[in-house]
């Protein structure tokens, strides 16, 4: 009979990060699992729905030996979570059962062989590189939100990393807006390479990482994304597609332009947002000298007026745009911005005037 020993703490820390990744309901009974490898002093637990999977780690206090198994993720993070702090939990595999006990607690729980557990695809890695984790944040935070969801262009769905030998490029768009971030960091790929994470990839990353200043290490492999940190080991299937040409969808000239600062800019939408019609979300933005009013309606007739200063010289303009686009840029830029078009049909481009290293395009909406 195999026995472990592990710490509460320890073994929740590396439990709870897969409620994200195991989902209840699945096709294939083992998929509710996860994986628990126990070598040595360490036990690995894995989680995958086979489109993404994560492994994290966690220390073992007793070991008998080299063992693999899994186990019933819910109930086991729901055991740990309902134990008291400084708990030890001791583990005794026999006749595919997990006997669970701590201190006056016991449960025994159904257990399914580890070779029932899908296997990674374990090929070789085309391009691996190193960066910052508070950058890979920053760059997720100022793009993902302009990823579609369930879009029947499913290369939409998600989010393209662009990778060249000098920068990493992120760009996200759901037909309707675009948000691309870029930084500068040596990648030294000789070719420029792109992949498409998807979304749920992306939400299960901003979820796990946080904003501090730990190396990450990514890799690449035909159809697969690796991210790993000195703590877990995340990997994704990658949508298999052709995002379109950004460079593209991104205007290089306009005939008009206004700055105008972020926060009054932010706070004067946020309140005319709160009369605008609940299902389209439009207002709009009346441009005139140096002037920016937006006004807002909806269906019961009542109106909502703001006024701000712009920089701005040129003939008067009536912008439609949805407010919640616009809105969910101003979130992740700061300072002055700088709003770019040619007229009230075109595409709207918004940049932070004091970086060149993002770009975000909004088209506008016939109200």
């Amino acid at each position: 009979m195999a026995e472990f020993v592990i710490e509460r703490e320890a073994l929740l820390g590396a439990l709870q990060p897969m409620q994200g990744i195991v989902e209840k309901r699945q096709t294939m009974a083992v998929l509710s699992n996860v994986l628990c490898s126990f070598k040595s002093d360490l036990v690995a637990i894995t989680g995958t729905d086979l489109e993404i999977e994560l492994t994290t780690f966690a220390k073992v206090e007793e070991s008998s030996e080299n063992y693999d198994i899994t186990v019933p993720a819910k109930k086991l993070i729901d055991i740990c979570r309902g134990l008291p702090e400084g708990a030890k939990l001791r583990f005794a595999f026999e006749e595919n059962k997990l006997k669970l006990s701590s201190n006056r607690s016991r449960y025994t729980l159904a257990t399914l062989p580890a070779a029932e557990f899908p296997q990674t695809d374990e090929g070789p890695d085309n391009t691996e590189f190193s960066l910052n984790e508070s950058a890979l944040i920053g760059l997720l935070q100022k793009t993902s939100f302009a990823m579609a969801q369930q879009d029947v262009r499913y290369y939409l769905n998600g989010l393209l990393f662009e990778i060249e030998q000098d920068k990493l490029t992120l760009v996200a768009s759901d037909g309707h807006r675009l948000a691309m971030n870029q930084t500068a960091m040596p990648i030294g790929v000789e070719e420029k390479q792109q992949v498409i994470l998807p979304r749920k990839a992306i939400m299960e990353i901003m979820r796990l990482l946080g904003d501090n200043d730990r190396a990450l290490s990514v890799s690449l492999a035909q159809n697969r994304f690796t991210l790993q940190t000195d703590t877990m080991i995340f990997r994704s299937k990658l949508i298999d597609g052709r995002f379109p040409d950004y460079r593209r969808l991104i205007p290089s000239t306009t005939a008009k332009e206004f700055t105008v600062s972020r926060d009054n800019f932010k706070e004067a939408l946020n309140r005319a947002a709160i009369l605008s019609n609940e299902k389209i979300k439009g207002v709009h933005l009346y441009l005139s000298e140096h002037l920016l009013k937006i006004v807002s309606s909806n269906t019961q007739h009542e109106l909502g007026e703001e006024e701000i200063e712009v920089v701005y010289q040129g003939e008067a303009m009536d912008i439609g745009v949805n407010v919640i686009y616009f809105l969910d840029v101003l979130n992740v830029l700061g300072g002055d911005i700088c709003v770019s078009l040619t007229d009230s049909n075109s595409s709207i481009l918004i940049t932070d005037s004091r970086s060149e290293q993002s770009a975000y395009v909004i088209m506008p909406m016939r109200l």
